[in-house]
Formats: C-alpha cells, structure tokens, sequence
C-alpha cells in the first residue's frame, strides 16, 4: 500500500473520529465554533423555564424546577447523551442545573437521582440521571447517593397515556438506604418531567422518612 493510501486511510480515521468525538470549541447541536460548548444560535432558541411549579396528587404535592421546555436543542441534547452517551451534552445540561440551584437559591445537604431499572441500565450501560447528578455534585462539592431503587419493572413512560403513566409508576420505588436521607435537604435529579409521575412517586417514597426539605430538578419540562 503506497503512502497516498495511507493518507487516505488517516483522513478517514480524522473524519470519523471528529464525528464520535467532537471538538470541545464545536457546538454540540450545529459543531459552529464555540468555546461554550453550544453557540450563540442554538442557545438563543432554548426556552428557559423561570421559577418553580408544584405536582400535586392525593394532598402530597412535591416542588419541581426545571431548566428550560422540551423544544429542539434540549431535546437533541437529552437524546444524545441517554443514546448516544454524548457525555459532553450531558457535561453542558449540568451545568445549567448548577446555574438553578444557584439562581433559585435552592437548599440542599445531599443530591439523589431517580433510578434505572436492570433492563435499561444493561442496555444503555449508564444512568443518564445518575450522571447529571454526580456532575452536579461534583460542582457544587455536595454528596450523591443513589438512594432509591426500582422495585418493579415497568412499560416506557413515552409509550403511554397521561393515566396510564400514574398507573404504570405506583409503588415502583423504594428507599434502599433510610439513614442517607434523615434530616437532610434533598434535591431529586431527572432528565424530563412530563405527567411528573416518576419524581411524585420518587419523591413520596423518600418522604417516608424524616428528611428537611426535598426539592426535585429536572433538565426539561414537557407542557402536556
């Protein structure tokens, strides 16, 4: 093989690994350049949600905040890193988590996530909110426990109608370690709130013990 081939056997090997591993000053939605991790553009099109909201059921109602709505950028960006492990998405969606709690003025001791069942976690090989919390705690310099475990298997939310989702979720989550938790301010991490089955449900179950304060946080919120 002749050094042309070589050297085209190398511009292959560039191109595909640009694309696997793009640059840290590329956009990771448009790959324009950027030292911020997302340009200007894409940025100015992400819907930033503004202050907290509750989910209430059966007189328990949990307090949420989110970072922005489910529109494009953010949906690309939620996608990539659960399927695609971009974990540099992920890495940029922390941040903006960090940026609430700051700005909202958020208390907390300890940050936990909602769980993977065994199923999703083999085939995924992470937990996508496991990440964004260990990041967050990371940052913020707080603990991360995971403090809950899926109980049961369940259908994929996505799959199902807003009474089906509730249905689908009841009692599927327990405490694993009780003593983590007592007397603590908690902030619990996921990627999307929806119906907000899956943190009210989360958020009951770790309401069973004595804890301070308990907050939820997501990266987006769908309007339904």
């Amino acid at each position: 093989m002749g050094n042309g081939s070589f050297k085209y056997l190398n511009i292959i090997k560039e191109s595909i690994a640009s694309l696997l591993y793009p640059s840290k000053n590329q956009c990771v939605i448009c790959g324009t350049y950027t030292e911020k991790g997302i340009c200007m553009n894409c940025f100015s099109k992400i819907n930033w949600c503004k202050g907290n909201f509750y989910i209430e059921e059966e007189k328990f109602k949990v307090c949420c905040y989110s970072i922005a709505y489910y529109s494009s950028i953010i949906m690309e960006m939620i996608l990539n890193l659960k399927y695609k492990k971009d974990f540099r998405s992920g890495e940029i969606l922390a941040s903006y988590m960090v940026e609430k709690i700051i700005e909202e003025n958020i208390s907390c001791d300890l940050i936990t996530y909602i769980p993977s069942d065994k199923k999703t976690l083999k085939r995924r090989g992470f937990n996508q909110s496991e990440f964004l919390a260990k990041k967050i705690g990371s940052t913020l310099e707080l603990p991360v426990k995971g403090v809950l475990i899926k109980a049961k298997s369940t259908k994929e939310q996505k799959s199902l109608d807003r009474e089906n989702r509730w249905i689908n979720l009841k009692e599927s989550f327990k405490l694993d370690n009780k003593n983590e938790i007592v007397n603590k301010k908690i902030i619990l991490i996921d990627d999307i709130v929806t119906t907000g089955a899956t943190v009210y449900f989360a958020s009951k179950e770790l309401s069973n013990v004595n804890i301070k304060e308990l907050n939820v946080l997501t990266v987006a919120k769908i309007v339904v």
